[in-house]
């Protein structure tokens, strides 16, 4: 099936392979589209279902998460889960919790783009078009168990042409005692039979798998009278800022992940919040999961919650970016949050302190600012 958008960029062409997808996603279920400020890629896939730039509801991403984690097929009893910075940090940590079951051993880790005081790192990787392009791995706190691992689930949120998840998996191949399998997970994928076979290729000695919701390919033609470059103050260097350690070096999901503090230093609770009221939850860069988790929780709970994230991503206001939020971070770079409804009460949630004292959203809209990292006063 063919498919065709307009963004402001270009034209974005779709042929959709309707037999790779078994949960009956279309396109327009998954995705809208937008223009990069970014000159080394014109067009983006903006996920309705990531929590990212577009407002959703938990119960929706943790839809999407069973759903891909139900065609995950594991090798062995022990696993590694490494979701991709920026965008699949919430992704990577949904699947890998949808993949725990009794008696296997799984731990979850993500890349960054912050640097950590006095951990080692394992390796580095690049993601070429991104306007922020180096990507860290900590070397996990329970190095041995990695080490030991005999599959390795890789989650972005869109797949176009393989190439970070070729580069990590080759790493992880040379860290890893005696890695069997590796799965690459997307909500999206473009890669085609023959790109497939050449990356089973390119990794000998491993089986590869892949899944997604959506497969299918695409052609970009951009326009002629586009053009733009990144905004003077991105966010492309590797960040300073003080962030939670335990993520980023691994965690079983036997942890409470989803307690905060308010400014106070005193925690959180729901019984705070008016259950007539709408409320959006709002995680703070790479932190997704445990704010998605606060989200969810609400929703439980009966509030009228939904969930999406700042990001240091310029996107062009237009398209699929309906709204876009500029504010300052630390060292005065600019960081955004898009299609952010105004009529809901926001809660920001941040890692650390460092964060929060630094982000220039809290001073610019109505919000109630959550910690995970206790605040002393």
């Amino acid at each position: 099936m063919e498919e065709k958008v307009e963004i402001q960029s270009g034209a974005l062409a779709f042929t959709i392979n309707h037999h790779q997808n078994s949960q009956h996603y279309s396109l327009f279920d998954l995705l809208t589209f937008g223009a990069r400020q970014n000159p080394k890629r014109g067009y983006l896939f903006i996920s309705k279902v990531l929590g990212k730039h577009i407002p959703c509801r938990p119960a929706l991403m943790r839809k999407t998460y069973c759903h891909l984690a139900e065609a995950t097929q594991l090798i062995g009893d022990s696993c590694l889960v490494v979701g991709l910075a920026e965008t699949a940090t919430g992704l990577g940590a949904g699947v890998a919790e949808a993949l725990v079951k009794p008696g296997h051993n799984l731990l979850y880790t993500h890349t960054t783009r912050y640097q950590l005081i006095d951990v080692p790192v394992i390796f580095k990787i690049d993601e070429s078009h991104s306007h922020a392009p180096a990507h860290i791995v900590y070397q996990p706190a329970q190095q041995m168990k990695v080490k030991q691992v005999q599959t390795a689930v890789l989650v972005d949120d869109e797949i176009t042409t393989g190439n970070t998840l070729l580069q990590l998996s080759e790493k992880l191949i040379d860290y890893v005692d005696d890695l069997q399998k590796i799965v690459w997970v997307s909500l999206v994928s473009w890669l085609s039979e023959q790109r497939k076979a050449e990356i089973q290729q390119l990794l000998p000695g491993v089986e590869v798998s892949f899944v997604c919701l959506v497969a299918g390919d695409f052609q970009f033609t951009p326009s002629a009278e586009f053009s733009c470059d990144l905004p003077a103050r991105t966010q492309q260097q590797i960040s300073q800022q003080a962030v939670l350690v335990e993520i980023r070096r691994g965690i079983t999901f036997n942890e409470e992940t989803n307690r905060f503090y308010k400014l106070t230093g005193t925690p959180f609770t729901l019984d705070e919040l008016v259950k007539s009221e709408k409320y959006i939850v709002l995680g703070y860069g790479e932190f997704l999961y445990q704010p998605y988790k606060l989200a969810e929780q609400m929703e439980s709970q009966g509030f009228d919650v939904v969930f999406q994230s700042t990001t240091r991503s310029p996107i062009l206001e237009g398209d699929g970016i309906k709204r876009k939020e500029i504010f300052a971070v630390e060292d005065g770079y600019e960081n955004y949050v898009y299609n952010r409804p105004e009529e809901r009460t926001t809660i920001i949630a941040y890692e650390t302190y460092a964060q929060y004292k630094s982000c220039g959203l809290a001073k610019q809209i109505d919000c109630i600012p959550v910690i995970q990292q206790s605040v002393e006063v």
